[in-house]
């Protein structure tokens, strides 16, 4: 009788177990989530101040001569598509794993000239006044 019940024991520890590691399984599939869309938000605010930078050097380029440069560096955690849309410069980045994005724009002072073009990982931006208008090129 006795090493029945321990027999039983064991099974229900067992059941125990797999329903431990059950729900062990759904936090940790909502914990890697919850980090993805934080490492999506923080990218957005990178993008954001990236934006500014950007604004900043094209302002900066507007008062200076003709083949004047600048170098900008950058480090997005996500892939960034830097294109010119509607008056406007724009900065996308997109969350693959959730299919979001979020777009930054502004009004440049200068012109862009700049073909759509890819950031990931370390980027660097090289922008290049000419004329009344400002070249942008993956550096």
């Amino acid at each position: 009788m006795k090493a029945k019940i321990s027999g039983q024991l064991s099974l229900e520890y067992l059941f125990l177990l797999a329903v431990l590691f059950g729900v062990f399984a759904i936090f940790l599939s909502a914990a890697l989530q919850l980090f993805e869309l934080g490492l999506f938000a923080v990218d957005v605010k990178n993008a954001k101040n990236f934006a500014l930078d950007l604004e900043g050097a094209i302002d900066f380029l507007s008062v200076l001569s003709d083949g004047s440069q600048v170098k900008l560096v950058t480090s997005p955690q996500m892939e960034w598509k830097i294109f010119f849309q509607n008056q406007q410069l724009i900065i996308e980045t997109k969350n693959d794993s959730f299919g979001q994005s979020k777009k930054i724009g502004f009004v440049p002072s200068l012109l862009p000239r700049l073909l759509v073009f890819s950031i990931r990982q370390d980027g660097v931006v090289l922008l290049e006044k000419q004329g009344d208008s400002v070249l942008i090129k993956n550096g």
